[in-house]
């Protein structure tokens, strides 16, 4: 008998020919892959891990780089020209020169054809509109309108006519599509409580103006107003009471303020949406023969509007306190002193600006 049989074929007495081989498990098939292949795939799994590394530090690196050359604090600051030593240029090609100096940003400050100082506006809303348009193919908006009126006069009939002027240059403002103006207390320093009480029927018929409008309002104590002391141009702004109502800072007006930029700019805080910067000089220096004045005993008020280091402003101590109150409003390059060389002082004014800011926000 032998040892061993073939396996025959059910219903058949023949043996069958052999069956297929079973098919390998996974194990058995991963076991079939080669070396090569092994390798190959090693690679391709380090090649990819490899770029996404790549990519990774591509990205931090370009997070770093951003943050460094960023202000710190003040991603909403803007820098504006108000272009008064431009008021010649036509009002349509002031867009494009503004561009052309460096500047993103326009204060629109009095002109003859536009809102002259303390008489109404002289636009109308075509060329409104037409200037509007030219602001856009520039690249250039408006900061803020700062109109000039006499609505603190003590004389009523000029207050009011003031307030009529106002009203046309808040309408002005909101066909432009700007959401700020800027102005002054104006009035009378010699009849200060008369002043006060004419400025505070002028806001009661116009702060509703403004709210309806949705427009802000920044003030500022001036050189022979009726207010001319930061702090107590602050603690009137806060009387105002109104959310739509706040404090600019003009650092050529320093030494008439009080001289002591950083004690105003603390004592006003978040209230302080904008500055003004040009130097000056302090007219109360050398025992208040810094300018001689005759006849003696007069009563003007001397300051400048030159270009940053050409007076006695400190603005490495005023824009530490701008950076110290959180300030991201608006700075205005505000030199008038040169217009026969306008362009190279604004240009510099725009690269001085933008040093103090790097600087003191960084």
């Amino acid at each position: 008998m032998p040892l061993f049989r073939r396996a025959s074929v059910p219903g058949s007495s023949r043996p069958g020919p052999p069956g297929p081989a079973p098919a390998p498990s996974r194990a058995c098939r991963a076991q079939l892959l080669t070396p090569i292949a092994l390798t190959a795939l090693t690679t391709l799994v380090a090649l990819i891990a490899l770029i996404a590394w790549i990519y990774l530090i591509a990205w931090i690196s370009l997070i770093v780089l951003i943050s460094l050359i960023t202000p710190k604090g003040c991603p909403s600051v803007k820098i504006a020209l108000d272009p008064y030593m431009f008021r010649n240029v036509p009002l349509l090609e002031l867009p494009g020169l503004v561009a052309e100096l460096g500047f993103e940003w326009i204060e629109m400050s009095p002109r003859e054809d536009f809102n002259p100082f303390f008489l109404h506006p002289r636009v109308d809303d075509g060329t409104v509109q037409k200037f509007r348009k030219e602001l856009s193919a520039a690249g250039v908006g408006i900061s803020s309108v700062l109109p000039l009126y006499k609505w603190s006069s003590p004389d009523e009939d000029e207050r009011q006519a003031a307030v009529r002027y106002w009203k046309r240059a808040i309408q002005i403002t909101a066909d432009l599509g700007v959401s700020a103006m800027n102005s002054e207390f104006n009035g009378r320093p010699e009849k200060a409580d008369t002043s006060e009480g004419q400025f505070w029927r002028s806001l009661e018929e116009l702060l509703p103006i403004f709210e309806r409008e949705g427009i802000t309002l920044a003030l500022e104590p001036h050189p022979d107003d009726f207010i001319e002391d930061g702090h107590a141009a602050v603690d009137m702004i806060r009387g105002i009471n109104n959310p739509l109502v706040s404090f600019l800072y003009c650092a050529p007006h320093t030494f008439h303020q009080g001289n002591d930029a950083p004690g105003i700019l603390k004592h006003a805080g978040g209230l302080t949406t904008a500055v003004h910067l040009a130097d000056s000089f302090d007219h109360t220096g050398s025992s208040g023969l810094r300018y001689i004045v005759n006849p003696p005993g007069s009563t003007v008020r001397i300051h400048q509007h030159l270009d940053i280091g050409q007076g006695e402003v400190d603005f490495d101590e005023l824009f530490r306190e701008l950076v110290a109150n959180g300030f991201d409003g608006t700075l205005v390059s505000s030199v008038f002193a040169w217009e026969e060389r306008a362009k190279e002082s604004s240009r510099f004014m725009r690269a001085k600006i933008d040093e103090y800011v790097t600087r003191h926000w960084s």
